[in-house]
């Protein structure tokens, strides 16, 4: 890719540090490793700086590549910038409408439920897991997985619904 846009500057024949303009990249990641998906921005950016670079891409590892970039979600018409600030995974969840928690956490989310909706009944044991699981819950990071914690914290309001309901009656 670098070396394809200083062939086409050859003829001009001037520094490439110099030359401007704006080069259109589409899905920039295509045939690059992850670890050059990481670089493949930077690089650029580096070697050309006046010049603008408009890519696309589907890589959470491009997004989060570089801190001085406009980034534009053309399906949810959203314009963000610096995600070099994000975790892959929270990036891929939010902006590939993708969810990465693992089945485990879910499953976990799931009990904490089932055990919330039958609190008033629960054994030492189930009382037990309840503690052990909302610890566990509390900690899913809120960027990493919007939606993984609204649910928590819905089950969590139900739990102290519960908790006030059977302390005062």
């Amino acid at each position: 890719m670098v070396l394809e846009l200083i062939m086409r500057m050859e003829p001009h024949r001037t520094n490439i540090y110099n030359i401007q303009g704006i080069v259109l990249i589409d899905e920039i990641e295509t045939h690059l490793h992850v670890s050059l998906q990481k670089e493949i921005l930077p690089l650029l950016t580096s070697f050309f700086p006046k010049i603008q670079f408009i890519v696309t891409t589907h890589s959470p590892f491009v997004l989060s590549s570089i801190d001085n970039a406009v980034i534009c979600d053309l399906e949810n018409r959203i314009i963000a910038s610096d995600f070099s600030g994000y975790s892959y995974d929270g990036i891929v969840e939010v902006y590939f409408d993708n969810d990465t928690y693992a089945q485990d956490v879910k499953d976990k989310i799931r009990e904490y439920e089932l055990l919330v909706k039958k609190y008033t009944t629960l054994t030492k044991e189930e009382k037990s897991r309840i503690i052990r699981l909302r610890m566990y819950l509390q900690d899913i990071p809120a960027p990493l997985s919007r939606g993984l914690k609204l649910k928590f914290m819905q089950i969590e309001s139900k739990r102290k619904e519960n908790e006030s309901r059977n302390f005062t009656g």
